[in-house]
């Protein structure tokens, strides 16, 4: 961590922004929003596990939520909110 922020420091702070929202959106646990790489692009994925219908149920439910949050329009336009 410590070299990454020397290194790239842009990078480093750009992650953190992007943990520290992402932590904010209370995502489930079988949720995960991953990041374009390098945060170059505008395409994030979404990756849901689920075992039965009513944890997809739950994951979609969450997800409508997640879509009326503020937070994720932070993450997804980080330059707006500068």
């Amino acid at each position: 961590n410590y070299l990454e922020t020397r290194r790239n420091p842009i990078f480093a702070e750009t992650t953190e922004y992007f943990k520290n929202n992402l932590r904010l959106l209370k995502l489930n646990g079988n949720i995960k929003l991953h990041h374009p790489s390098n945060f170059e692009g505008g395409n994030y994925l979404i990756n849901i596990n689920f075992k039965n219908k009513d944890d997809l149920k739950k994951a979609v439910s969450n997800l409508k939520d997640v879509c009326s949050n503020q937070i994720l329009e932070k993450i997804i336009n980080p330059l707006k909110n500068v």
